[in-house]
């Protein structure tokens, strides 16, 4: 039986669809697939607090309160701001004693917030948080306290 003309143009039509098929597929089609992936800042501290004993009436000179570990993955760095609730005095009712703090190398006088920059990321980095202050004679027994705020922001 001969194929009728119809049949023998769609084999036509077929044939040069697979072979214009499989040259497109040896010319090599190109997709790109892009994959991303996120890391966000964080930033954080951690505290680890010492026992000390702190005698107003005998002084200290930088006593070692706390050990401050800090972290941020900012590239463009980090602030961390100190606050003292008592504007950088151990306070007992309306008595108040004046004292310095040093974090790491840095001498801070608390009497308003203190901002300290770091220019670049950091892990774990740590310093120890400490108080000095003179002696001072004829205070009222007591506990005489003070609450310092610490903040880490990224930039």
């Amino acid at each position: 039986m001969k194929p009728s003309g119809r049949t023998a143009l769609s084999a036509l039509i077929g044939i040069t669809g697979a072979v214009l098929g499989a040259s497109a597929a040896l010319a090599g089609e190109v997709e790109r697939l892009r994959i991303e992936a996120v890391v966000p800042v964080r930033c954080g501290i951690e505290v680890t607090h010492h026992s000390v004993t702190l005698d107003l009436a005998v002084g200290f000179d930088r006593a070692r309160v706390a050990t401050i570990a800090e972290s941020c993955n900012s590239p463009s760095g980090y602030t961390l701001t100190f606050n003292s609730a008592s504007a950088g005095a151990l306070v007992r009712g309306g008595v108040a004693v004046h004292y310095d703090a040093h974090y790491g190398a840095e001498a801070m006088a608390l009497d308003e917030p203190v901002v300290l920059g770091r220019a670049g990321p950091a892990f774990g980095v740590r310093h120890d948080f400490a108080v000095s202050a003179p002696a001072v004679s004829g205070l009222p027994s007591g506990t005489y306290q003070d609450t310092v705020t610490i903040t880490i922001a990224a930039r």
